[in-house]
Parts: structure tokens; C-alpha cells; sequence
């Protein structure tokens, strides 16, 4: 038997019973449960791959920040005789952060550009898919907020990644920058 209720209303195992025994006498309850309980079971494995989903690109972001810096080391491993001669004829170290900075810039607004033009891409693409889960909404899913917050970590984790293999060269001597010795 099923029982269809007005939004809002309520139906115990009690009341169950009354109406079975309204409708016929030799009807007997053998199973009782909620529609919406039955939906979330079957939605569960889906619940479940976006949260598998959420956890592999989390963990790449990590990978990608790690990956980031040991560029940016190799970048300015090998760009260090030229940063300490500079620093040896007198350029402030600001001015070098700005200098390396400004590329590193350039290099990051063009990946941040073709990875937006691929969301957009995307997006219009799942425009057309039916809903993935019932009663998440796709736009709050995939919102500017969401994306905002994502673009800012990168930028971030760009920055650090860019300050912190310069760090090294502040407080290093300028003479063994400049004879090539990394230590």
C-alpha cells in the first residue's frame, strides 16, 4: 500500500496500522518505511563518488602545490648566478622578487585564463546532463563563489611557491651565489 502525503505531513507506524485495519482486516504490516529514506539509499553510491571525487582533486591541489615549489626551486637553481650578480652590482632584493615575480605572473594569468575558458566549457556541457542528485542544486555546486575560493588557493599556494625558493637567496651570501655553489 502505498500513501501519499501532503507536504509537511506526518504518518507514524500507529497510524499505519489504523488505516489497514480500516481498509480490510486481514491486512497485516510487514514492512514500513519512508519514500525519502529509500531515495537517500539509492543515491548513496552517487553521494558517495562525489565525495571520492572531492577528496582526488583536494589531494591533487596538494600535489600541485608540492610540484609547484620544486619548479620554482629548479627555476631559481638555475637562474641563481644571475640573481646573485645582480644583487652583487647593487639590485635590491625587492626589486629581483618583482622582476621574477612579473613573469611568474604572466605565466599563472594564462593558465588561470584557459582554465576558466575549460570550466566554461564544462559548464555549458553538464547544462545539458539531467541532475546528478536530486535536490543539489548544480548552480550551488558550481558557483563563482566556489570557483572564486579555488582560483584564490591557487593564486596563493603560486605566490608562496614563488617567495619561498627566493627566501633562500636573501639569506644567502652573495659570493657563493655567485661561484655557483647551491649550499
Amino acid at each position: 500500500m502505498l500513501i501519499k502525503l501532503e507536504p509537511g505531513a506526518t504518518f507514524s507506524k500507529a497510524q499505519m496500522f489504523q488505516s489497514l485495519k480500516q481498509a480490510h482486516s486481514q491486512f497485516a504490516l510487514t514492512h514500513f518505511s519512508l519514500l525519502s529514506g529509500q531515495v537517500a539509499q539509492l543515491y548513496l553510491p552517487k553521494k558517495l563518488m562525489l565525495l571520492g571525487a572531492t577528496a582526488v582533486a583536494l589531494f591533487t591541489l596538494v600535489i600541485l602545490g608540492i610540484c609547484l615549489i620544486g619548479v620554482m626551486q629548479y627555476n631559481l637553481l638555475l637562474r641563481r648566478s644571475e640573481f646573485s650578480i645582480k644583487l652583487a652590482l647593487g639590485a635590491q632584493f625587492r626589486r629581483i622578487v618583482q622582476e621574477s615575480g612579473s613573469e611568474y605572473v604572466r605565466l599563472l594569468a594564462g593558465a588561470v585564463s584557459i582554465s576558466t575558458i575549460l570550466l566554461g566549457i564544462g559548464w555549458l556541457r553538464l547544462q545539458n546532463q539531467p541532475k546528478l542528485l536530486p535536490g543539489f542544486d548544480d548552480a550551488r555546486i558550481l558557483n563563482l563563489t566556489l570557483y572564486g575560493l579555488s582560483l584564490f588557493g591557487v593564486i596563493l599556494c603560486g605566490i608562496v611557491a614563488h617567495y619561498l625558493p627566493l627566501r633562500g637567496l636573501k639569506t644567502s651570501s652573495i659570493q657563493s651565489g655567485l661561484y655557483g655553489i647551491t649550499y
